[in-house]
């Protein structure tokens, strides 16, 4: 058993050598400047960490840090901007800056290209520091003075000894050493060794953050760190901070990200196209000679405090203990300045520098003065089909929106929307308001598919075809609802069906067809893919791999929703997780019922050209059983007999073959509605497998209900009160719940 002055506990979690990846210094640079605007009180600080980084570099004979200068930015209508608290640091304190005119900065730095609308501040002595160097270049300097340090030694106990020595026990072998002061420093592990901070969860938040470098493709000289200053900027989607090019590229990050709480343990590295997404608007916006392919990307981890400052001080029962921690993305700069910090509290109890501010008090005092729900509206099922459109709506009307998904990632293959393609037509024959709804849905799609500059939907016409007589058959109502509402359409007999799409020429000689040339396929996953990346770019953040255990709404109105990475609040919540609803409102199980869909997927036969896309539309059809052969759930043999029987040229093998989920309410329509309890709470689930085709309208009408309650769209039809069979026993369900039992608190 080792007995020391100090244990230093400082990025040990496992790791087995330092500098590592595993924290939050990776990534070879850091910006360092002096203009503050988080907080007065560190700019004192900031000016001793020059010093001692400067002080640093003499005693290691290595270059840690690069002045390049440091632009803030910001537009004018921007409240509370970085550019405002940089000027307004600068006067303060007396620090030596320069106000720019867009114009002015272009023609200095030519790598920057700020909107005529922005406000500029350039503080000439910021700069880049080289934080795996200066890690590696304390780790020496330490060693030479005579630290011991060991790597692979996980904390797994600490503790005060009657006699006031602090024990701890580290290591696989669980090494017991003790010391007369402790300093727990080890970042976002934290709550894991000071309990007390875990039991309050919410003072200590810990995010995944990912900063990107991209390939410069116009004149590198413009990004290179001699005409470069450092950016920090903010526009009305959040704070960027961009780097001068290093090895890999341009480098740039946003503060937050896409607020994905995590564990530590459990960082997701994989970067997904929503990262990429959330980190190019700026680029290209702002910096567009470096929107070239992203050539390398990170993840990191951030842990954050309510005000976003750091936790610095002494533990409250036992003085002899030292705590360091959330410097919630913005606290390298300060290492040099914090060491010296945390010796003078290991030493004395005290430091000459102000960090009063910094103290766990100050902390509570902020937690405490904090008002008002985090986000406007809180969306579940965001990576789902309803819910992925109702992000995008909500974020582009301007509205602080989060999206919970239970699922790694999104879109994912366990609800209702993948499988490549989705029916969209206009002879809809369901019900009659579901008509405009369509109307209203292709314009959006079409917006959505320009907006995103990706093939979302291929018109390719759709078939209703029936045999023999037409009575009460699907063609028939297709055909009256065309007439009816002045679709353009052609009824066609089996001869010229045959002769226009080869691929039907195997249908009997009684059947009849009508073809609506207007419809399309969607492709899904594209779709939503699309919604949630316009939704980041506007300002919506997204949590993967967050299934809801709980909801509930307080006294004031504000609800909270409880899942596996940690509590939100909303001013408003959007309940849509499909299949899952029954389980967040258990109200509806009765009304709800689940089935399980397959589709599948027949080789074409002979490289027959007559199933292309151009050649062949889709169909809805009836056939003698009186089975609709898209809606249906069907095992291999079913849809092969469908296959043989109407379309032997693609029936070849199963080549492939998908499950998926059906949300039923007895009437098939959709329900979508306020809680009856809580109208703040939007319900929308049971899309009865017809929905996909209507997400892109769904998720306006779900903004629309979150802002006022109301919608511009008729859906009276789909409401919770609709007289249909079920819905007065769940309306009675729900009243049951208002006079006591409350089961949609809690799973």
């Amino acid at each position: 058993m080792g007995h020391y002055d100090v244990i230093v506990v400082l990025g040990l979690e496992a790791q087995p050598q330092a500098p590592h990846t595993a924290g939050s210094h990776h990534g070879l640079t850091r910006i360092i400047r002096l203009a503050y605007a988080e907080h007065p009180c560190y700019v004192p600080l900031l000016k001793r960490a020059f010093e001692l980084w400067r002080q640093l570099e003499v005693e290691s004979g290595q270059d840690l840090l690069k002045e390049t200068g440091c632009i803030n930015m910001s537009p004018k209508s921007l409240p509370d901007s970085c550019f405002k608290g940089a000027q307004a640091s600068a006067q303060l304190h007396g620090l030596t800056h320069e106000v720019l005119t867009p114009a002015e900065l272009q023609g200095r730095c030519p790598g920057y290209a700020p909107p005529e609308d922005f406000q500029i501040i350039l503080e000439p002595v910021g700069g880049v520091l080289c934080p795996e160097r200066c890690i590696a270049a304390h780790l020496a300097g330490a060693a030479a003075a005579g630290a011991e340090v060991l790597y692979g030694a996980a904390v797994t106990r600490w503790g005060v000894e009657p006699g006031g020595q602090v024990s701890v026990q580290a290591g696989p072998d669980a090494q017991t050493h003790t010391a007369d002061r402790l300093i727990l420093a080890p970042g976002a592990w934290l709550p894991r060794l000071v309990p007390e901070l875990k039991a309050r969860r919410s003072l200590l938040t810990v995010e995944r953050q990912v900063v990107g470098w991209f390939d410069i493709e116009g004149d590198a000289s413009h990004f290179s760190p001699d005409s470069f200053p450092v950016a920090v900027l903010d526009d009305e989607t959040g704070m960027f901070y961009a780097f001068p090019a290093d090895a890999h590229g341009f480098k740039i990050g946003k503060m937050h990200h896409r607020r994905q709480v995590t564990e530590p343990d459990a960082l997701d590295r994989a970067i997904v196209p929503e990262d990429e997404a959330t980190l190019r608007v700026a680029v290209q916006r702002y910096f567009p000679g470096a929107a070239g392919r992203l050539n390398h990307a990170a993840a990191c981890l951030f842990t954050n405090t309510p005000d976003e400052d750091f936790v610095i001080d002494v533990h409250p029962r036992h003085p002899q203990v030292i705590i360091c921690s959330a410097c919630s993305g913005h606290g390298f700069k300060f290492g040099s300045v914090i060491g010296e910090v945390l010796k003078d509290l290991a030493l004395t109890g005290g430091t000459s520098l102000d960090i009063d501010f910094l103290r766990l008090s100050s902390l509570r005092k902020g937690q405490a003065a904090r008002t008002g729900p985090m986000f406007d509206v809180i969306v579940v099922g965001a990576g789902g089909t309803m819910g992925s459109s109702a992000l995008h709506h909500l974020a582009k009307s301007g509205v602080k929106v989060l999206g919970l998904e239970a699922q790694a990632e999104a879109p994912h293959s366990n609800g209702s929307h993948h499988g490549h393609t989705r029916v969209i037509r206009t002879a809809y024959v369901e019900h009659p308001s579901y008509l405009p709804l369509l109307g209203r849905a292709h314009q959006l799609w079409q917006e959505l598919q320009q907006a995103s500059g990706q093939v979302l939907l291929e018109t390719t016409g759709c078939i209703y075809s029936s045999e023999g007589t037409l009575e009460n058959s699907c063609t028939q109502h297709a055909i009256h609802v065309a007439g009816e509402h002045a679709l353009e359409h052609r009824i066609l007999a089996k001869a010229e069906a045959a002769k226009l799409f080869p691929g039907y020429r195997a249908f009997p000689e009684d059947a009849k067809f009508m073809y609506e040339p207007a419809a399309a396929v969607l492709q899904p996953e594209g779709c939503i893919r699309a919604s949630l990346t316009l939704a980041l770019s506007a300002g919506a953040e997204l949590v993967c791999g967050a299934a809801v255990t709980g909801w509930r709404v307080d006294d004031q109105g504000t609800v909270h929703v409880h899942t596996s990475k940690g509590e939100y609040e909303g001013r408003k919540l959007i309940l849509a997780p499909g299949a899952w609803l029954p389980k967040l409102v258990p109200e509806l199980q009765s009304l709800l019922s689940v089935e399980r869909q397959v589709v599948g997927w027949f080789e074409v036969l002979n490289g027959s050209a007559d199933f292309d896309a151009d050649r062949f539309p889709m169909f809805v059809m009836d056939d003698r059983d009186g089975v609709a052969r898209h809606t249906t759930s069907l095992d291999e043999a079913t849809l092969r007999r469908a296959v043989h029987k109407y379309f032997p040229g693609a029936s070849g093998p199963l080549n492939h073959a998908a499950v998926c989920l059906y949300t039923n309410t007895p009437d098939e329509h959709f329900l979508v509605d306020q809680h009856p309890n809580h109208p703040q709470v939007i319900l929308c689930s049971a899309c009865s497998g017809q929905g996909f085709k209507f997400a892109s309208v769904m998720g306006e009408v779900l903004k629309d209900l979150a802002a006022s309650g109301a919608t511009r769209h008729d859906i009276a039809f789909m409401r919770l009160d609709r007289k249909r069979p079920g819905h007065a026993q769940v309306l009675d369900s729900f009243q049951e719940s208002a006079q006591g039992l409350q089961p949609s608190s809690r799973l």
